[in-house]
């Protein structure tokens, strides 16, 4: 689990918009605010909320990442 956290940390959010892995700063910084909020709520509205956005926006943001990082590793 630390692996993920580490990968999801705003320090190393900030390496992958410098190292070109990431394009879309606010949209990273957007999942690390839904990351953090999930782990703590417990109301269903607010769950449901971020679940929609998971689906609708920080797919498409991962994906972006591993497309990126890929290219950078190939």
């Amino acid at each position: 689990m630390s692996d993920v956290t580490e990968w999801l940390s705003m320090e190393a959010g900030i390496h992958k918009f410098q190292f070109g892995i990431i394009d879309d700063g606010q949209a990273y910084m957007d999942l690390l605010k839904d990351r953090n909020l999930i782990a703590h709520t417990y109301k269903e509205n607010i769950a449901k909320e971020i679940y929609e956005r998971i689906i609708n926006n920080h797919i498409k943001t991962l994906n972006k990442f591993i497309v990126e990082f890929n290219k950078k590793i190939g």
